[in-house]
């Protein structure tokens, strides 16, 4: 899937549904930014959703610009979800 470009309205509306998703208790929606450090550049979007706490259940993905796909991004930012994961599910 490719990373944009929106338009201004979709992108107000996805910010909005995000900053919703920070007010849950429990939170079960968790997005990311994608950036590139080298560069302090926004290159893709992330994400996890736990489906079924008590079993430790959920799903992420991932959406990059196409211009950085093939370069170890995806592996990379599937690797720290799975991190991040953790992390949540210890809570």
């Amino acid at each position: 899937m490719d990373w944009g470009p929106n338009t201004e309205e979709e992108t107000r509306n996805f910010i909005r549904r995000t900053m919703n998703h920070q007010k849950e208790k429990p939170r079960r929606n968790f997005t990311l930014a994608i950036v590139l450090k080298s560069e302090n550049k926004l290159i893709g979007g992330c994400g996890i959703v736990v489906s079924d706490p008590d079993n430790r259940q959920g799903y992420i993905g991932y959406c990059l610009n196409r211009n950085f796909w093939g370069k170890g991004y995806a592996t990379e930012t599937a690797r720290a979800l799975l991190k991040f994961t953790q992390n949540i599910c210890n809570m």
